[in-house]
C-alpha cells in the first residue's frame, strides 16, 4: 500500500486552495514558494511510509490488543489525533478509545493514566510542542504502554523548516492512515472495510 493516492494528497489540493485564498487575501506572501515545494510530497510520503514501516509494525503489534488506548494531540495535530482514534481505530477497527487535546490532558484525562493503560502522543512541531512535551514527562514515568510519534524525527526533502509545522498533519496522516492502519488490520484480523452498523441501513 505505499501509493501515491491516500487521503493526505487531498489535503495537498485543499492546501493549494486554501493557502492561495490566504495569498489573494494579502495574508501568505510566501505561497508561491509554499505551493512549489508541495508538489515534492509526495516522493517525500512515498519515503516516509517506508521509514515508519518498522516502527509501524512494531507499534499495531504490541498494543492491538489493549483493552483502551488515549490518544493525544494538540493544535495543528488535533484533527488527524481525533480522525484516526474516531474514523479509523473505532469505527473500522472497534477499538475503544479516547482522543484527547494535549491542552487539556492535565484537566481530567491524567487521572486514568496508570500502568494497565495504552497511551499515544503526537508530537506537533509548531508553537504549542511545549504542551506535548509535558505530556511526555508525564506519560513516560506512568503509563504501562506509551507511545510517542513524531514527525520532527523524519526527513523532509526539499521542504523550508519554516513549512514543516504546517506540512506536519499531512506526515502523520499518511503514517497513521496508510501504514499504521494497515497492520493493526494485520494484528486484529479484522477487516479496515468491515462495518457493523456504518451506512448498513436507515437510523
Amino acid at each position: 500500500m505505499r501509493h501515491k493516492k491516500g487521503v493526505e494528497f487531498e489535503y495537498i489540493l485543499l492546501y493549494w486552495f486554501f493557502f492561495k485564498l490566504l495569498y489573494l487575501n494579502g495574508d501568505f506572501e510566501d505561497y508561491e514558494e509554499f505551493a512549489n515545494q508541495l508538489k515534492i510530497l509526495p516522493d517525500n510520503f512515498i519515503k516516509l511510509k517506508e521509514a515508519f514501516e518498522e516502527k509501524a509494525d512494531k507499534i499495531a503489534k504490541n498494543t492491538y490488543d489493549s483493552d483502551y488506548m488515549i490518544w493525544i494531540g494538540g493544535n495543528e495535530m488535533w484533527g488527524e489525533t481525533y480522525l484516526f482514534s474516531m474514523c479509523i481505530l473505532e469505527e473500522m477497527q472497534w477499538f475503544k478509545t479516547k482522543s484527547v487535546r494535549s491542552s487539556e490532558f492535565f484537566h481530567g484525562t491524567l487521572e486514568l493514566v496508570d500502568e494497565t493503560s495504552t497511551v499515544f502522543l503526537i508530537k506537533g512541531s509548531g508553537k504549542t510542542r511545549v504542551l506535548d512535551e509535558r505530556v511526555e514527562n508525564f506519560c513516560k514515568e506512568r503509563a504501562g504502554k506509551f507511545v510517542v510519534i513524531d514527525p520532527d524525527e523524519y526527513a523532509l526533502t526539499g521542504i523550508d523548516e519554516k513549512y514543516r509545522w504546517m506540512i506536519s498533519p499531512l506526515m502523520v496522516s499518511t503514517m497513521l492512515v496508510d501504514r499504521l492502519a494497515v497492520y493493526y488490520e494485520k494484528y486484529s484480523h479484522h477487516n479496515l472495510d468491515y462495518r457493523r452498523y456504518y451506512r448498513q441501513f436507515d437510523y
